[in-house]
């Protein structure tokens, strides 16, 4: 397959646009590569490197992948994974449950 390009109007007539098959323009990445893999960085404003250091660690927080490393130390069945998780579900509903139980109550005070 030929990846579809078109040339932007105006400006330098060697740039082009990439397409995906349902010509529209392709996303570029959000994070940079380095070494193949996706790296999380941050740039320290004014040598103020406690704020740096504290958006770096919500970035990294959010990016997963701390959390993906330790979900990967030890395997586990996806059987297993289905019962915790439907546990956990039993265990919200009931809680939810006795929560509007004591909403209820409180309202006919």
């Amino acid at each position: 397959m030929k990846k579809q390009t078109k040339k932007k109007q105006g400006g330098d007539s060697n740039q082009t646009q990439h397409f995906n098959n349902n010509n529209e323009p392709k996303r570029q990445p959000k994070k940079t590569k380095v070494d193949g893999t996706a790296a999380c960085a941050v740039k320290v404003i004014d040598g103020n490197i406690e704020m740096a250091l504290k958006i770096f660690k919500k970035v990294v927080r959010e990016s997963g992948r701390i959390q993906e490393l330790r979900d990967r130390q030890m395997f586990i069945k996806p059987s297993v994974k289905k019962r915790e998780s439907k546990n956990k579900a039993i265990f919200y509903n009931q809680v939810d449950v006795k929560n509007e139980k004591e909403a209820s109550k409180s309202q006919y005070k």
